[in-house]
């Protein structure tokens, strides 16, 4: 929905910079009727079987894993941007030794490359948010994220000098956050998945691309245990799009009877 919103809006100002204003699309949702209107579905999911993709293969680490992508094709497609979003916990004021985020990551994207200011086309980083998930900050591994300035987060409206991972690991890989700047907030972790709008497991199976898997996620010091997910269940996580899911809703609206909304992870509504 996002995408063909903004062509419509293009549409109609591209009218009126040349004095006239033509009406292109109308919907007051009136009749509880969505056809014609995509909507940006949630990928992340639990998986514990081997993903096999034209020869490449992702094997469970230890049972269940969390997974980015379309059960069907074994992978992913284009324009994602998907947020896999933790509870709130946490992190007491006083800790032991460095207070680390670590997780397991298995991915196999779209490899980086330089194109103008990007260094990177398919992404993958962490982030945490301190304000309830109003916003997120990206925040640095060791070592640090190999691309600096991603096409992915830039082209999905993020902006741009955005780092993350690009390309694949090999096989299971271990991944360390210190995030002991955190202690005494109370903090929600997102791993996000973003693709541009070309070169993904749909347009190029060939590639063997299966995505983002990760598992075995904890955030600790050297004695006491904060988080941890082990991907049993989805109780400790909400996956999202970046876009917000827009549903039908007669709660509320600006006119008749109904409109789109899409709450954010604070219940702030879209309409």
């Amino acid at each position: 929905m996002f995408k063909r919103l903004s062509f419509v809006f293009a549409l109609v100002l591209a009218g009126a910079v040349w004095g006239q204003i033509d009406t292109l699309l109308f919907e007051n949702f009136d009749h509880w009727d969505t056809t014609g209107w995509i909507f940006y579905q949630k990928f992340w999911h639990i998986r514990s079987d081997t993903i096999t993709v034209h020869g490449h293969s992702a094997e469970p680490y230890d049972g269940g894993y969390w997974w980015c992508g379309i059960d069907s094709i074994n992978g992913y497609s284009n324009w994602w941007l998907q947020y896999l979003v933790s509870k709130k916990f946490y992190i007491p004021p006083t800790h032991t030794g460095p207070v680390q985020l670590s997780f397991m990551l298995n991915m196999n994207i779209e490899p980086p490359a330089v194109y103008e200011i990007y260094d990177g086309w398919d992404g993958f980083n962490v982030r945490i948010s301190t304000d309830g998930g109003a916003t997120f900050q990206v925040i640095e591994p060791t070592p640090a994220y190999p691309c600096r300035s991603m096409y992915c987060f830039a082209l999905n409206g993020e902006g741009d000098s955005i780092p993350g991972w690009g390309g694949s690991t090999t096989g299971w890989e271990r991944k360390v956050f210190d995030i002991s700047t955190y202690a005494g907030d109370s903090v929600i972790i997102a791993f996000v998945f973003s693709a541009d709008p070309a070169v993904c497991t749909a347009d190029t199976p060939a590639a063997g691309f299966y995505g983002v898997l990760i598992d075995n996620i904890v955030v600790k010091d050297s004695v006491d245990t904060f988080f941890a997910d082990f991907a049993v269940d989805t109780s400790n996580f909400c996956p999202r799009d970046g876009y917000g899911t827009f549903t039908l809703t007669n709660a509320t609206a600006h006119s008749d009877s109904y409109s789109l909304v899409a709450p954010n992870t604070i219940g702030t509504n879209y309409y």
